[in-house]
């Protein structure tokens, strides 16, 4: 009788506590159902981000090449060591990313590559291009210009979106730097895309890459080089050759470069007649304007057109036949316009050899006589200048 009462006791407190374990789970389930309908995303953003893994889709549009490939693999690295999930595409195939990631984008054009980063579905996108025969375009600083667009994108996006700070993943508060801490140290993954690290000498873009491949931002002016040449000159204007010692600086603007010369004689055209002799020792200052155009990752290569001041030291010697010799000076001063081209070689970022090639025209040029021979100096001017280049 006894042991019969308590298996009825153990009977009824197993059915006790199953039916209380399943009134407490009908309860749950009925109060997180409203909740979690009041919880779906209401917008772009937080429908893009409402899990705590963000997946970032990466993709090439155009033709792979080499700096493409090595800029996709750094973007890989930047952004896996920043807590994403990297989506990238394999070279042939036609996977397409979820309409709510975040993406990043290179394609080619015309201008070099465009890079455009967006952070969701109803958002700008971000959009940078680098012009890929500049020889200062590295991987690495496409990838910079990459992660630092989507940063940005991601930013508009969380200002945009009423409790956007609040709400986003963690990875992506401290992606856009909203938070204080630190990141956590990344697992350790192939060294690869960071050990191949290219060098950079864009002063205001360029960044310096930490072991973990984070980058840290110097800037975001727009990058100009100066490209300083000194070499000499051989001139022909009209009689014997001369030559002359050049020293340029070029501003080296995207499209343009402007230019500022000097360039001092120091062995003058000469005019042999048979009534004597004529030397013009020149000295002058140029500015020029000049396209740039493309012809390779080592090279630079300009045509443009300028105009300046020249100024001559004229010393000529008369021998009449029977006659006494003399000798006079005189000084003449006109302007002169030209056409130029350039082509420089640079086998390393800095330093380089050039060639320039230019055809002037002196709008005053000095005319010559000697007994019943005469000359016009510097119609036309032509000059061949090769020397050595150094590009900052």
């Amino acid at each position: 009788m006894t042991s019969a009462l308590a298996s009825g006791r153990s009977r009824f407190r197993f059915a006790a506590r199953s039916a209380w374990s399943l009134a407490a789970a009908t309860i749950v389930v009925c109060a997180v159902q409203p909740l979690a309908q009041a919880e779906e995303p209401t917008n772009a953003w937080d429908a893009a981000h409402a899990n705590a893994a963000v997946t970032i889709c990466l993709r090439s549009l155009g033709p792979p090449t080499a700096i493409t490939q090595e800029a996709l693999h750094r973007i890989e690295a930047e952004l896996s060591a920043s807590g994403f999930l990297v989506d990238q595409e394999e070279p042939g195939t036609t996977h397409a990313c979820a309409p709510s990631d975040p993406n990043i984008k290179l394609s080619p054009s015309t201008a070099g590559i465009d890079i455009a980063a967006s952070a969701g579905p109803g958002d700008d996108p971000v959009l940078q291009t680098v012009n890929a025969r500049d020889p200062a375009t590295t991987a690495e600083l496409i990838a910079i210009r990459a992660v630092e667009g989507l940063r940005a994108a991601m930013m508009q996006a969380l200002r945009r979106s009423p409790d956007g700070i609040e709400t986003a993943p963690e990875s992506v508060r401290r992606f856009t730097r909203q938070e204080n801490d630190e990141p956590d140290e990344p697992e350790p993954r192939d060294p690869e895309p960071a050990a191949a690290t290219a060098p950079s000498t864009a002063p205001d873009t360029a960044t310096s890459t930490t072991a973990a491949g984070n980058p840290k931002r110097r800037g975001s002016a727009p990058r100009t080089d100066v490209l300083l040449t000194a070499g000499a000159t051989a001139s022909w204007e009209g009689a014997d050759a001369g030559l002359s010692a050049t020293l340029g600086v070029a501003w080296l603007l995207p499209p343009l470069a402007l230019g500022i010369g000097l360039d001092g004689g120091i062995i003058p055209g000469s005019w042999n007649a048979q009534a004597g002799s004529v030397e013009l020792r020149p000295f002058g200052i140029t500015g020029t304007v000049a396209a740039r155009l493309p012809c390779g990752r080592h090279w630079e290569c300009q045509l443009g057109a300028g105009a300046g001041m020249r100024q001559f030291s004229i010393s000529a010697v008369s021998t009449p036949t029977g006659g006494v010799t003399t000798t006079a000076h005189e000084n003449h001063s006109s302007v002169l316009l030209m056409l130029e081209t350039l082509v420089g070689y640079f086998p390393v970022q800095e330093w380089g050899l050039f060639a320039r090639g230019q055809v002037g025209f002196l709008v005053d040029a000095p005319v010559l006589g000697l007994g019943n021979e005469t000359l016009t100096w510097g119609r036309p001017s032509v000059g061949v200048t090769l020397g050595g280049a150094a590009r900052f």
